[in-house]
């Protein structure tokens, strides 16, 4: 299982002193072992930065580690979550991260639990040498963190070993609230303008019924001209870039048995572009219904909406007040 220098890296941190090192560490292959053989780590999330910490720890020789996560896999978090996969998305987070980290580290033995931090107790915690922290959402550490807080206060009363917790995200912005997340958007903006930066970016979704325009639209925008396309069957995503912004624009077809994938794509959308095609008469109604649909989910509460009258060239193209009223949209008073 193990070859020879596999683990030279981190032998040369753990088995010699340095001057960064704390004056009670004390060198040695008893160190080592410690974290090949004895250590256990819990990682807590499995997303993003969850992803890396798992992969980083047993990099470094850790072997024993458990993950939680009480998420499955979004189609959205396939760009930028390095452990999953397309064949991947409706699972679990937590039991596939550990699959990968298995399968691809030789020694590794991670154990997934499916399940919120709050499903378990002391007992279970108490099992840890280090807890790793990679969550978002400040309600779910602020638990954690008074789990932790209260072992720890009886461990010390005992002189027990205390258990120390790596948080791994940002104190002070809390992934889980809209106010806190245009305020980062808008000091990113901010800054981008002073400075002349590229790249702040708003992440959009278009969606609309088949044959509507989607496509087109999203390659006008990109190429600022008019391109022939075929039906989108899946995703197509671009993007856009209007002075110091960037939009990442997700463009998903609109055939009806990929409807009911379109959720999937909504996870952190910013903005909505629903198209309508002005000109098909006979299928305003049932663009009606799925807008109505899309507007109870949960993930797009915040998100801002936009509706495009598309081919409004045409000879029999509804105007934008007939599609407000077939729609069932209200008209904010002047």
């Amino acid at each position: 299982m193990d070859w020879p220098d596999r683990w030279n890296h981190i032998e040369k941190v753990l088995e010699r002193s340095g001057p960064f090192a704390h004056e009670d560490f004390n060198p040695g292959p008893e160190a080592f072992d410690f974290v090949h053989q004895v250590c256990n780590v819990l990682v807590i999330g499995a997303g993003g930065l969850g992803c890396e910490l798992l992969k980083n720890l047993a990099l470094m020789g850790f072997r024993n580690i458990e993950v939680i996560d009480m998420d499955i896999i979004e189609v959205s978090n396939l760009n930028r979550q390095f452990l999953f996969r397309a064949a991947d998305v409706g699972k679990p987070k937590a039991e596939v991260a550990a699959a990968h980290i298995n399968k691809r580290i030789a020694g590794c033995n991670v154990v997934p639990h499916y399940k919120k931090i709050q499903d378990f107790d002391e007992s279970f915690y108490q099992r840890f040498h280090i807890i790793v922290c990679g969550l978002d959402s400040i309600v779910a550490r602020r638990w954690i963190n008074g789990m932790l807080v209260g072992i720890n206060t009886e461990e010390s009363a005992q002189d027990g070993a205390i258990i120390p917790m790596i948080d791994g995200a940002d104190t002070s912005i809390d992934g889980d609230d809209p106010e806190h997340v245009r305020w980062i958007y808008e000091r990113a903006l901010e800054r981008a303008a002073e400075y002349n930066i590229p790249g702040v970016t708003y992440r959009l979704t278009q969606v609309g019924l088949d044959a509507a325009g989607k496509t087109t639209i999203l390659y006008k925008l990109k190429l600022g001209e008019i391109v022939t396309t075929i039906p989108t069957i899946g995703f197509n995503v671009e993007t856009v870039e209007y002075k110091n912004i960037c939009f990442t624009v997700w463009d998903v077809g609109g055939q009806d048995k990929i409807r009911p994938l379109w959720r999937h794509y909504f996870q952190n959308t910013q903005g909505l572009i629903f198209v309508v095609d002005s000109n098909d008469k006979d299928r305003i109604s049932e663009a009606q219904d799925e807008l109505s649909k899309m507007l109870k989910e949960d993930e797009l509460s915040d998100a801002v909406l936009l509706i495009f009258a598309n081919k409004q060239d045409l000879p029999n193209a509804k105007t934008a007040g007939e599609l407000t009223e077939r729609l069932g949209l209200k008209i904010p008073p002047k």
